[in-house]
């Protein structure tokens, strides 16, 4: 980012560790007020196990979401990233949702819905989390708000990303490629695409939206609940036991990196361009399924160095993340 002309200091953070949070944001507060907040950081359910998902995408971004509330500048804003994955998941009960939203978030990972009999794998547990994440920034945004601060949400669906390349050659490949072809858009998104949006939220013409989650998916989710991405019935709804234009251009930057590590910005050595959209998303509009599976491996191995250098290195539960302090 100093190289795209943005003054910045990166700074290395654990996700799941509180501690580690508190230390960030000690960091941040050396270089003034905390006036902004973009929380991309999250873990793969196709890289990462069950416990290690719940403890970074759910109680991590609980945390981060409580500790920069209590330090948020007045007129502060923040942005933090969910996914569209959890619109697909069966519908919570209205007790649960609040249980999401309210519960202290040391008690978080101890309610019973979240216990390890109770999630069927991990992109189950990737749904609850981001679930989680949606909830959180609905009650945050009553906290946020006291302090004369705002915090929204955004869920994207599929963006062009190493960390979404990842997820190609995963074990539901053949899923995403069915969504690209049968969603109304027919591609996939882009980063600046998702950024077009925070750059809404953050800037003042956004300044009476808070407490709210933008689904940016192509219409993925439209498609999967009355379209041609519906499944059987039975499987939807299962029975359940200012310096805006500084900052907005600075945004965009940043979530042309988009990835998983990061926090307080997105941070990426490798930039996707259009071309490179058209090239992945191309084939989804064909039926040349053994055509569609090649161009992947080929776009894989251009991301392969790139990804091998941003998964997590650690072998705890922790998250190595990354934030980015943009100085004015």
């Amino acid at each position: 980012m100093n190289e795209a002309g943005f003054d910045v200091t990166p700074v290395e953070m654990d996700l799941s560790s509180r501690s580690s949070i508190k230390a960030l944001i000690a960091e941040g507060q050396k270089y003034g007020e905390i006036k902004m907040l973009v929380n991309a950081a999250g873990v793969s359910p196709s890289q990462t196990p069950i416990e290690a998902i719940l403890k970074v995408d759910l109680y991590g971004t609980a945390v981060l979401l409580e500790e920069v509330g209590r330090v948020i500048a007045p007129g502060g804003v923040g942005v933090t990233i969910s996914s569209q994955s959890c619109w697909r998941m069966p519908a919570l009960t209205a007790e649960q949702d609040e249980k999401l939203a309210t519960t202290p978030t040391e008690e978080l990972l101890s309610l019973d819905f979240l216990q390890p009999e109770n999630i069927r794998d991990t992109l189950h547990a990737y749904q609850m989390a981001k679930r989680c994440n949606e909830k959180r920034v609905t009650a945050q945004a009553v906290e946020w708000g006291k302090r004369g601060a705002r915090l929204n949400d955004i869920a994207p669906g599929i963006i062009v990303t190493p960390l979404a390349l990842d997820e190609f050659s995963g074990p539901r490949s053949d899923f995403y490629k069915n969504m690209f072809a049968k969603c109304p858009a027919g591609r996939p998104g882009t980063a600046d695409e998702v950024a077009n949006v925070a750059e809404l939220l953050m800037s003042d013409k956004g300044a009476f939206i808070t407490g709210s989650t933008f689904l940016i998916d192509g219409g993925a989710t439209a498609s999967y609940f009355c379209g041609p991405l519906r499944p059987e019935k039975s499987m939807i709804f299962p029975p359940l036991s200012q310096k805006s234009g500084r900052v907005a251009g600075a945004f965009r930057w940043l979530c042309r990196f988009f990835y998983s590590n990061l926090l307080l910005a997105f941070c990426l050595d490798r930039l996707h361009t259009e071309e490179e959209v058209d090239e992945v998303a191309e084939p989804y509009n064909s039926e040349n399924s053994a055509g569609n599976v090649e161009r992947f491996s080929q776009h894989q191995e251009k991301a392969d160095g790139h990804q091998q250098r941003h998964r997590r290195q650690n072998a705890g539960l922790g998250l190595r993340g990354h934030a980015l302090f943009l100085h004015e």
